[in-house]
């Protein structure tokens, strides 16, 4: 369960960078995402909508794989969160 919480932490972040680079080309070369009303393309809309939701989504997964792989997260005193030492069949 433990390589499975890594794989989907990695997609998320994976996920993450997809969609602000999309964000990044859209705010510089705008005139191509746009058709001539102003409006937005299908394909434009949907990879911005879908790489958000995406993220969103692979995070709320990692939050149950974490939990299912028995992965403690710590605070300490000054309420900074640490990972906790992996159970000794996960090592």
């Amino acid at each position: 369960m433990r390589t499975a919480w890594l794989l989907m932490r990695t997609l998320r972040w994976l996920l993450w960078i997809a969609f602000f680079g999309y964000c990044l080309h859209y705010l510089l070369y705008s005139s191509k995402h746009l058709d001539h009303f102003g409006h937005l393309y299908l394909s434009t809309e949907i990879a911005m909508y879908g790489l958000s939701l995406a993220a969103v989504f692979a995070g709320l997964l990692e939050l149950m794989l974490r939990d299912k792989a028995g992965i403690v997260m710590l605070r300490d005193k000054a309420g900074i969160v640490k990972n906790a030492p992996a159970p000794a069949g996960l090592r």
